[in-house]
């Protein structure tokens, strides 16, 4: 998670170490209100969030390939040469409409547990992912929705 919002491993690892530091600290007051994944992952955005408000965005980061299966490398060339322009436009998108669309389709969670991982509501959520869907149907003229 902390990987498809900030996009740079080492940040990654940093922020997942903090958050992991920052639950066992916690661990004796944490209360089982959600399930502890959604805990987890809202520390990790939050985290995330405060990265990249500090920092400068960088849309044309680098956009290393997450290992996968395939029968054949001809497959696997094939694969990453259709999701390439679709991960180069979640890459520009704001961290924010990032994380909800990683949330959502990476992590799938449902709107409720959303809203608690990023502190909105759940109709803020719809909002949020429709505006990043809007915003990905303009950068990715051509290409329609599955």
């Amino acid at each position: 998670m902390a990987w498809r919002i900030l996009r740079d491993s080492a940040e990654a690892e940093d922020v997942t170490q903090e958050a992991f530091l920052r639950v066992f600290r916690a661990v004796s007051r944490y209360r089982p209100i959600a399930p502890f994944r959604t805990y987890l992952l809202q520390i990790v955005t939050r985290l995330c969030l405060d990265v990249r408000a500090k920092k400068r965005p960088d849309y044309l980061d680098e956009l290393p390939e997450i290992a996968q299966e395939f029968s054949t490398p001809e497959e696997a060339l094939e694969r990453r040469e259709r999701a390439l322009p679709v991960r180069r436009a979640i890459a520009r998108l704001s961290p924010r409409h990032r994380a909800a669309i990683a949330l959502r389709h990476e992590e799938n969670l449902s709107y409720e547990e959303i809203a608690r991982v990023l502190h909105v509501s759940p109709k803020a959520v719809d909002s949020l992912l429709q505006r990043a869907r809007q915003s990905l149907r303009k950068l990715l003229p051509g290409v329609t929705e599955a």
